[in-house]
């Protein structure tokens, strides 16, 4: 009996997931490496329950959002498949548009509640105060963040997912730079301690946004997709992206809810319980999404 796949789908399916689980595994290198840096801080209990908290209220809340990625690739993937190329950069357009305003309008919201949303969930005074400081700066990098989740589904959808896996190495490599510059103030930094792994992930995403826009503007994607050459408006498009996005969103933030509703529990427990079991389920939740991609890009094969 044969149980391996008799025809050549499955080698396009992994061609197109692999980069993609690539790139979203490196994320899983930068959280092991903050927890060894976070973890030779001083108070080291108090910053890995705090740092469990602030990783986790920030998933949770930008996971709603991140898939407008999913919306973005849906609707790229049927144009690309058309062949109708300018509607490939208009979508990508359209979902700039509503990854800007949200990503504005939910960091103003989260900056301002950043420490009742500590406060909420850790049962801890010191580990509060420490979380708040971390979901400060990450929520200011919410904008930077939706902005390259636009990017992404859009490269997703055109099967050019070597471009995330690259995206990924690069920016988590920055990542991982600018946290311990800031973490341990070196290079004549102020040290921030665990604040300074939010700023450093802010600023790496902030390059990353970067990245995504020199790729774009290279000629073979300028000329083909010529995305800001004719940047209009299109609700039909943005209610599209929204219709495909929602479902996928409830879906999101309710498995990591469950997650943090564990953090508040384990807090409850004891703050030395909570920093023991952060950097474990942070890691888990890389791996779960991981897993999915796999899953998320393989319709992308079926048109090539």
């Amino acid at each position: 009996m044969n149980l391996l796949p008799v025809n050549n789908y499955y080698k396009k399916i992994l061609q197109v997931s692999l980069p993609a689980i690539a790139g979203l595994s490196t994320q899983m290198v930068v959280s092991l490496v903050d927890s060894a840096m976070v973890g030779r801080l001083e108070e080291t209990t108090y910053a890995l329950a705090a740092m469990g908290i602030g990783v986790l209220a920030t998933w949770a809340l930008v996971s709603f959002f991140s898939s407008l990625a999913t919306g973005t690739h849906v609707i790229v993937a049927r144009r690309f498949g058309q062949t109708n190329y300018l509607e490939c950069g208009n979508t990508l357009n359209n979902s700039l548009i509503i990854s800007f305003t949200i990503g504005i309008v939910v960091a103003l919201i989260g900056v301002f509640f950043a420490s009742s949303i500590a406060n909420f969930f850790a049962s801890d005074d010191q580990v509060a105060k420490y979380a708040s400081e971390y979901l400060l700066f990450r929520f200011l990098g919410i904008p930077f963040f939706l902005i390259s989740v636009s990017f992404r589904g859009f490269f997703f959808g055109i099967s050019k997912t070597k471009i995330f896996m690259i995206s990924g190495i690069f920016t988590n490599f920055f990542n991982i730079i600018f946290n311990y510059i800031f973490i341990y103030g070196e290079f004549g930094m102020p040290r921030m301690g665990l604040a300074g792994a939010g700023l450093g992930s802010t600023l790496a995403t902030f390059i990353d946004v970067l990245f995504y826009l020199i790729i774009i503007l290279l000629p073979a994607y300028r000329k083909r997709y010529q995305n800001f050459k004719f940047f209009k408006v299109d609700t039909e498009i943005i209610k599209g992206i929204f219709k495909i996005s929602l479902p996928v969103s409830f879906q999101n933030v309710f498995v990591l809810i469950g997650f943090l509703s564990f953090v508040s529990i384990t807090g409850i427990i004891g703050y030395k319980t909570a920093g023991s079991y952060s950097g474990n389920y942070i890691n888990f939740i890389y791996l779960f999404f991981a897993s999915v991609w796999i899953w998320s890009c393989s319709p992308n094969a079926c048109r090539k």
